[in-house]
């Protein structure tokens, strides 16, 4: 979030490109926690923006057939330096193919 308030221009194109998957991410934040102070929006923002990595890794065929599998399991973390706190989350799938009933 304030990478989104910081003059870009002296960002690299890749470091832009990647703030642009959070943009969306960081407006709903703004409005659903719009009583919180700008530092806890950034917090809650950052968790969310980790939260749609987890998603978009979804994205990969052989990620997503992987954790359908439960070969694999998609695991985050959040550190937040200021109280030397570690939040830890899995993602959590349940996958159903889709079925023609006729």
């Amino acid at each position: 979030m304030k990478a989104h308030h910081e003059e870009k221009s002296n960002f690299s194109e890749h470091f832009i490109n990647w703030l642009k998957i959070g943009e969306h991410t960081c407006k709903q934040v703004k409005e659903v926690h719009s009583s919180k102070s700008f530092e806890e929006q950034c917090t809650v923002c950052e968790k969310e923006c980790v939260n749609l990595s987890m998603q978009n890794l979804l994205t990969y065929p052989f990620v997503k057939e992987a954790v359908a599998a439960k070969k694999l399991s998609i695991h985050a973390g959040y550190y937040d330096m200021h109280s030397c706190a570690f939040d830890h989350w899995i993602l959590d799938f349940n996958y159903t193919e889709s079925r023609n009933y006729h």
